[in-house]
């Protein structure tokens, strides 16, 4: 990097092409803010702003009183959307993030659970097509998998289904929601999933870990019966680092 007039931005980018190139490599400390001052001959009021921006990217860390790190990346998952919702599994017993983390070798573990009744938000009273004011059952759970966070989610299914029946239970029983669902005959015919992307609210960061500039995927999920309609909707929330959705198809 040229040390004539460098801005923040410069300086930003000079460092994250050395941390690409592998000059620094994850989990070691840059050089102290006084240091890379003096090499490239701008204030440490640059310097603080680049590694801001930085930090911002979720490229480093901070840590108090010992400097700025390269940041580790986590493992990343590759879920896939079809294999999820197996009938197959509720046959076996097996919830649906249960039977995902044996195919795929991982470790997980439930680690909150809370189950209430109560509105829910806007877009899932739409996608259940029920008027406002209703009432549905929330069962809101935080999942972590190989020892890290991993996922928060909250299932909210109109009481018409729920109501009186272990899905008003922290444990639901063998196969989870779905298998309640389809032994009392409410057969689930398709799944619709919608994904976007925003920054974490600072519970999120803390549920999950987040480190900053590192952004949520919100993956709203309906499941459909032919015959009565959206039996559940579902949101759960990753860190966009942790995470890879797989959705392969057919060509037609």
């Amino acid at each position: 990097m040229s040390a004539e007039r460098l801005s923040a931005r410069q300086v930003a980018e000079g460092l994250r092409q050395q941390i690409a190139a592998g000059y620094y490599h994850p989990g070691q400390a840059l050089p102290s803010q006084r240091r890379l001052a003096q090499e490239l001959g701008v204030s440490l009021a640059i310097v603080r702003q680049a590694l801001d921006e930085l930090r911002n990217e979720g490229l480093v860390i901070p840590e108090r009183g010992a400097g700025v790190f390269v940041r580790k990346p986590p493992p990343i998952i590759r879920r896939s959307g079809p294999e999820r919702f197996q009938r197959r599994d509720r046959a076996a017993g097996l919830a649906a993030l249960e039977a995902e983390m044996q195919r795929l070798g991982r470790s997980w573990k439930l680690e909150a659970i809370e189950v209430s009744r109560g509105e829910p938000p806007t877009d899932v009273l739409e996608r259940l097509q029920l008027p406002a004011g209703s009432q549905v059952v929330i069962r809101w759970r935080t999942y972590s998998v190989d020892g890290m966070p991993h996922q928060v989610a909250t299932s909210f299914i109109p009481l018409r289904f729920a109501e009186g029946t272990p899905i008003e239970r922290t444990d639901t029983g063998p196969g989870g929601t779905y298998a309640r669902l389809e032994e009392r005959g409410f057969h689930i015919d398709r799944f619709e999933e919608e994904i976007t992307g925003r920054m974490p609210t600072p519970q999120e960061r803390d549920l999950l870990r987040i480190p900053a500039g590192v952004p949520l995927l919100r993956v709203l999920r309906t499941a459909y019966s032919d015959e009565f309609g959206a039996l559940e909707v579902a949101e759960s929330l990753y860190p966009a680092d942790r995470v890879v959705l797989v959705y392969p198809w057919p060509a037609q």
